[in-house]
């Protein structure tokens, strides 16, 4: 048992601004590097993950991984390179 069941299709909907996007992006994050789900949930072996949206542009989905990813790496809560920002 797990937060969502292997090979399914979940659905997320909230108020504009909610952080869903957010939300979803580091639960994805976490479940495609087995990691511990939000630091709780117990790890598991990577997973591939799949995120669809019709709110945000590829590029505003692209900024936001990789703002991610740089918090994540450890390196502080400093902005990524410039060039980073740009992708």
């Amino acid at each position: 048992a797990g937060l969502l069941p292997r090979s399914c299709v979940g659905i997320c909907h909230g108020e504009s601004g909610g952080s869903k996007s957010a939300w979803l992006l580091t639960m994805l994050i976490d479940l495609a590097e087995g990691k511990k789900v939000f630091g709780v949930l117990p790890a598991n072996p990577p997973r591939k993950c799949l995120y669809v949206t019709n709110e945000d542009e590829a590029d505003e989905v692209e900024r936001r991984l990789h703002e991610m990813a740089w918090r994540r790496s450890g390196l502080g809560d400093a902005q990524p390179p410039k060039d980073a920002q740009e992708r």
